[in-house]
């Protein structure tokens, strides 16, 4: 999988790291509109530079934005209006406001469908692990109670927004320590706070 990461920030850094350290990475882009600092992050990480935001969407199957709060609404628009079917991780929070946010969801490929609902139904295109990007069928329909049925298939990247720790192998290793329903959940951090991101604080 070859993955991409916009915005060579604190943030932007530490997806880049994570992902020059995931085996099932085989390629890893960034692209900022600093050329110097996505070069800084290329070389530290052994990933390739993008001279712009197309030749990056170009090069990869899944990406993260990682730029400052305020530019995600007009980066992410970029990316669904190219409609490349490439997945999205959008570090959170997703926008600058709730208004923002509602309109950047409703601007996703595949998002809502023919049958009134909002739903996994339009969302999705993996189905039995297959990928179904490039297909012109995507049809299908909820039924009473509440299940997805796919009569064709699914179009549509998948999009998440969240933070990179989500995929921080403690996490799968603390749901197997715990096994059940907690009773108290605690946590502490640890690291002094990064230059640039009081905004999502």
């Amino acid at each position: 999988m070859d993955v991409g990461v916009i915005g060579a920030g604190a943030m932007g850094r530490n997806h880049a790291r994570v992902y020059s350290e995931l085996k099932k990475v085989d390629n890893f882009y960034i692209y900022d509109t600093d050329e110097k600092a996505a070069g800084d992050v290329a070389s530290k990480n052994e990933g390739i530079a993008t001279s712009s935001l197309d030749v990056l969407l170009g090069n990869v199957d899944a990406v993260s934005l990682c730029v400052p709060t305020p530019y995600h609404f007009e980066v992410a628009k970029e990316i669904f209006i190219a409609d490349t079917g490439i997945d999205v991780l959008i570090e959170k929070p997703i926008c600058h406001n709730s208004e923002a946010a509602r309109e950047l969801i409703s601007l996703i490929p595949g998002y809502g469908n023919s049958d009134g609902y909002n739903s996994s139904c339009g969302n999705y295109y993996r189905s039995s692990g297959n990928d179904y990007r490039n297909s012109d069928n995507d049809d299908c329909s909820i039924d009473g109670t509440g299940n997805l049925n796919v009569t064709g298939n699914l179009r549509g990247p998948v999009v998440g927004v969240g933070h990179i720790e989500r995929f921080n192998p403690i996490i799968k290793e603390i749901k197997e320590i715990i096994r059940g329903t907690p009773c108290m959940l605690k946590s502490r951090g640890t690291i002094r706070l990064q230059q640039g991101l009081q905004e999502v604080l």
